[in-house]
């Protein structure tokens, strides 16, 4: 979450329209990257699918979790 959320600042902070999109142009992601204090522009694209990937997952779960006790609860 909280790398999410500092993407999203840097996406701010450069002014892009997209807020919830990496930028697609090899410059500006190097700029965001550089912003985020990473190494480079794959660093950036492989967390932010690594992260997304286990938000994904967690909230999967979760929900999940919470529809097996409202099933249970029903009957």
């Amino acid at each position: 979450y909280r790398l999410l959320r500092s993407i999203e600042s840097g996406l701010r902070l450069m002014n892009t329209t997209a807020r919830h999109d990496l930028p697609g142009d090899e410059r500006e992601l190097r700029r965001l990257a550089f912003l985020l204090h990473m190494h480079g522009p794959q660093e950036l694209v492989d967390r932010c699918q690594q992260v997304t990937h286990e938000n994904r997952r967690r909230f999967d779960r979760l929900f999940d979790e919470e529809t097996s006790h409202y099933e249970e609860c029903k009957t």
